[in-house]
């Protein structure tokens, strides 16, 4: 009987391990899946200034053959703002010649919108690259998306840098990715010692009520 509480609690143990990795795992997937690419960063930009949009695709050109140029496509709810796929570039209607994706940024992985900014600039863009499959339609996956907030103060010093500065980089997304890795696999280390320092401890009690069994003496004696 002792040996099938032990074998219970040992299975038990290895049901808690399994269970609090599967939720770990399951938690880290879905803060590092591609969805979570594509969570709203917020920018404020003045009249006249430079803004920065961030959008860092590393995940996707690095993926991509030395035959394929990055293809990405900035877009609001009113249509296109700038679509770039090695040299060929498309301004929308009303952003020429004050928006891009510097071509050198996008070959590193870096994919953020440089735009000049205009009062009408305000609202929601949303940056997507077009991944091809070997033997399948291209396809195009939403990266990032961005609000824009636009300070319609006039910039008076050429020199000064616009808020977005400030604002989400790829370095700081990456960075903060970084750390959100390590504090998961901290706890997910700290969960897998602790589970089976118990376990441990449980054998140890096992072996001592084993050896208690072994060495009881016999306080049955013949029968008269």
């Amino acid at each position: 009987m002792e040996d099938g509480a032990g074998s219970s609690e040992e299975l038990k143990h290895l049901q808690d391990l399994n269970m609090s990795c599967s939720f770990l795992v399951f938690v880290l997937f879905f803060i590092f899946c591609p969805g979570a690419l594509s969570s709203q960063i917020n920018v404020t930009a003045r009249v006249g200034s430079t803004a920065v949009l961030p959008c860092d695709c590393r995940n996707v050109t690095k993926a991509l053959s030395p035959s394929q140029s990055p293809h990405v496509e900035w877009r609001t709810s009113s249509g296109t703002v700038l679509e770039r796929s090695g040299e060929e570039v498309y301004a929308g209607k009303g952003y020429k010649s004050r928006v891009d994706v510097p071509k050198d940024q996008l070959l590193k992985g870096d994919c953020s919108l440089v735009l000049n900014v205009t009062a009408e600039d305000e609202g929601d863009y949303k940056c997507y690259m077009e991944v091809k499959q070997r033997n399948s339609v291209p396809k195009r996956d939403l990266i990032q998306s961005v609000e824009l907030s636009v300070d319609e103060t006039t910039e008076t010093n050429d020199n000064q840098r616009s808020d977005s500065s400030d604002s989400w980089t790829p370095e700081k997304i990456g960075g903060v990715s970084a750390g959100v890795i390590v504090i998961g696999l901290v706890l997910l280390g700290l969960v897998v010692f602790i589970l089976f320092r118990r376990r441990g401890r449980t054998v140890c009690r096992r072996r001592v009520r084993d050896e208690e069994n072994v060495n009881e003496p016999d306080h049955w004696g013949p029968v008269r």
